[in-house]
């Protein structure tokens, strides 16, 4: 929660959701709608910016202002904070009566839901409580975490991924487990802790993602492979890039294509994709010649590559993008 960063600039629930990395921003002279799984428009494309459906309702901006609205496209009368998003990492929310973080005079402190001060702003970045505990910083650098008390039960003596602003953020709890980093700041290695501090999987990755179906996938000397939750290696580091299992498969690139490997590491579609998101309700998006479209796990086109972007689908519709 920087006060330079994008999570300064919107409101605590936005913090939340944006920070999980689902939101869809239209590129200049785009607007963003909904297909459906025959590749036909849903919902035409005139928002700003989106985020995709979940229990029935999408986050959408237009003309600046942040509205629900239904799969036809109408808009549905309930406030904005009721949405919850379909975290790509399932991070939970936090308790009811967790306390968010605040810009206050300079620092960052904690409010109650009745706005009362309750841990004092002491704090340069300082994130949601996950678990139980918050990550928090007094440097900007050296992070360590603190209980719904204020107090701190982990000292401030970690490093996080980077990732911009979004990099801390990878260090929230998550069944127990949250991803730090030791050394130096432009010589750093990442493991896992558990909540009294100690280190499970020992800090030797150069970069380590969240857990998704027992898998996290890390990077050594810019190879990425996979390690199960004991921390053995899985997946050699043999991949130039490789992001997270869902559904079964992955998404790697090799030698400037993409393609899919199943848990053991298999190549299950070739490698053919200029790009190639993950999987979701059984369909994955890759771009051919500057286009998205939609195959299944067998690697058959069932949407035609035909938009600009497209998203994830999700409750039946996935985000698009045209000029």
């Amino acid at each position: 929660m920087k006060k330079n960063g994008l999570f300064f600039t919107v409101s605590i629930f936005l913090i939340a959701i944006f920070s999980q990395g689902i939101v869809y921003v239209a590129a200049e002279n785009k607007k963003l709608g909904f297909i459906d799984k025959a590749g036909k428009i849903a919902i035409e494309a005139k928002y700003d910016q989106v985020f995709p459906f979940s229990e029935g309702v999408a986050l959408v901006q237009i003309d600046n202002e942040w509205k629900l609205i239904d799969k036809s496209g109408s808009i549905v009368n309930k406030p904005v904070s009721s949405y919850s998003p379909p975290l790509e990492y399932p991070y939970p929310p936090g308790q009811e009566d967790d306390p968010n973080p605040e810009w206050i005079d300079g620092k960052i402190g904690y409010r109650n839901k009745a706005g009362q001060v309750v841990i004092k702003p002491e704090f340069d970045d300082a994130l949601p409580f996950c678990e139980g505990l918050a990550l928090v910083s007094k440097t900007d650098t050296n992070y360590g975490y603190i209980d719904r008390a204020g107090k701190v039960v982990i000292d401030l003596q970690y490093l996080t991924q980077d990732i911009g602003d979004f990099g801390p953020m990878l260090s929230s709890f998550y069944e127990g487990l949250a991803i730090v980093c030791t050394g130096e700041i432009f010589d750093k290695k990442c493991g896992f802790i558990d909540k009294t501090g100690k280190f499970v999987i020992q800090p030797q990755f150069d970069s380590i993602s969240p857990f998704s179906e027992d898998l996290a996938i890390f990077s050594v000397n810019d190879k990425y492979g996979a390690i199960d939750k004991s921390g053995n290696i899985v997946i050699k580091p043999e991949f130039d890039i490789m992001e997270s299992f869902f559904e079964g498969l992955a998404p790697v690139e090799v030698g400037g294509k993409w393609g899919f490997i199943d848990k053991t590491g298999k190549v299950v579609i070739k490698p053919a994709y200029e790009s190639a998101k993950c999987f979701s309700e059984e369909l994955a998006a890759v771009r051919i010649n500057k286009q998205f479209g939609f195959i299944d796990k067998k690697g058959n086109m069932i949407i035609e590559p035909k938009f600009d972007y497209v998203g994830s689908f999700k409750e039946g519709l996935a985000v698009f993008g045209q000029d």
